[in-house]
């Protein structure tokens, strides 16, 4: 509420002092050797302002993670990708039941889960045919600072989208056990109920 009564509050430096101080956005990339690069002076993200929050998703449910941002003392932005070349992606939506089983469930497609919620801590990782692998980890939190979805999206470039990938999925159940499940999926979007108390793949 007080970003929106922006008169309420107490006096400051003049708007331009505060615009040359406040207004250092970085947009950082790696580099193919590892090292990160400030590309923001290549995107718009450079004239909107004091942004204090990121957040990333797939939005519009197309395969590829759209982006929005909000700002200090203004608008919040969302930017869809449009990218006309998209390559193959896995995403998990991964829910953690009540269950201390070790056992999972798979469902294609993203669906909602009575009685099942995404864990924080909860690690996928994903090996491919070239031995590639990629590991992602769950992340859940209040959205104050930004926060991104919850599901685990693993761009795959050109794989294709029949090859098998391995996945490797490791949780911590309601009463502290870890549990390690491995199954075989093929590119595209799955919601995985973790400690299920019978294992099927639908």
């Amino acid at each position: 509420q007080l970003q929106e009564m922006s008169s309420l509050w107490p006096p400051t430096a003049p708007q331009e002092l505060m615009k040359e101080r406040f207004n250092n956005n970085s947009f950082l990339v790696r580099s193919a050797k590892g090292p990160y690069r400030n590309l923001i002076r290549t995107t718009v993200l450079e004239d909107l302002g004091n942004l204090r929050a990121i957040a990333i998703a797939d939005l519009d449910a197309d395969g590829d993670l759209d982006l929005s941002v909000s700002q200090q003392w203004g608008n919040s932005w969302i930017f869809f990708n449009e990218a006309e070349a998209r390559g193959s992606q896995l995403t998990l939506n991964l829910l953690r039941s009540k269950s201390s089983s070790g056992e999972v469930l798979v469902f294609r497609d993203s669906q909602k889960i009575f009685g099942a919620a995404p864990e924080p801590g909860t690690q996928a990782t994903v090996r491919d045919f070239k031995g590639t692998r990629r590991t992602k980890i769950l992340q859940v939190g209040s959205g104050h600072g930004g926060h991104s979805s919850t599901f685990l999206h693993f761009g795959l470039g050109d794989l294709g989208v029949n090859k098998v990938l391995f996945v490797d999925l490791k949780w911590r159940d309601t009463r502290g056990a870890i549990h390690h499940k491995k199954i075989e999926l093929e590119p595209g979007v799955y919601t995985i109920v973790l400690g299920a108390e019978q294992s099927k793949d639908t």
